[in-house]
C-alpha cells in the first residue's frame, strides 16, 4: 500500500492509494479493497471501496482515489497524522489487512527560495548523526535516541 496527497486545498485533500494484490488461487478472483482514513481519535474521516478482478496466480497493482474533507496538515510543529486501514476482503470475509501511516502536507522545493511547507518558506537545518549508539552498536535504545535529540534541540537544531 502506497498512499500519496496530490491535491491539498484549505477544504480537502485527495488521496491516492496504490494497492498491490496477490491472486494466490488457481482460479480468476473477485477482491473488495477497502480504505478508511482515521484521525488521531480514531474516527474514520474518509473511506473508499472498491471491487477488482484478477486473474488466477497473478499479481497487480489498483488505485484508487477518494476525498478527505477537511485536513488537517502536518508540519513542524503539528505533526498531525493520519491512519489509513486498508483490508482485502472476499465474500465479506477479510483476507488481509494493514495501516499506513501518513501526513497530509505540500512540499516544494525553488531555486531562488528554496524549501517550502505547506506554503511556508522554511528553512532545512540538520545535523550528521550517525546510525550507531557507540558501545550498544546500531541496536540503539530507544532512550539514547531521546536523549541525543533533547541536547541537540537545546543546541539550537530543529525539533
Amino acid at each position: 500500500v502506497y498512499v500519496t496527497t496530490p491535491v491539498i486545498e484549505d477544504e480537502l485533500a485527495v488521496i491516492n492509494c496504490r494497492t498491490t494484490i496477490v491472486n494466490n488461487y488457481k482460479s480468476p478472483q473477485r477482491f473488495n479493497v477497502i480504505h478508511e482514513v482515521k484521525d488521531k481519535q480514531d474516527r474514520i474521516v474518509a473511506s473508499c471501496i472498491s471491487e477488482f478482478y484478477l486473474p488466477a496466480s497473478h499479481r497487480k497493482e489498483f488505485e484508487q482515489t477518494f476525498i478527505l474533507n477537511d485536513p488537517v496538515l502536518w508540519d513542524i510543529d503539528n505533526p498531525e497524522l493520519y491512519t489509513l486501514h486498508t483490508k482485502i476482503s472476499q465474500d465479506d470475509k477479510v483476507s488481509d489487512q494493514t495501516k499506513t501511516n501518513f501526513g497530509v502536507r505540500d512540499i516544494k522545493f525553488t531555486v531562488d527560495n528554496g524549501f517550502f511547507l505547506n506554503g511556508k518558506h522554511t528553512k532545512l537545518k540538520g545535523v550528521c548523526l550517525h546510525h550507531d549508539g557507540g558501545m550498544t552498536g546500531s541496536a540503539v535504545p530507544s532512550d539514547v535516541w531521546k536523549r541525543r535529540l533533547e541536547i541537540l534541540k537545546d543546541m539550537g537544531s530543529p525539533d
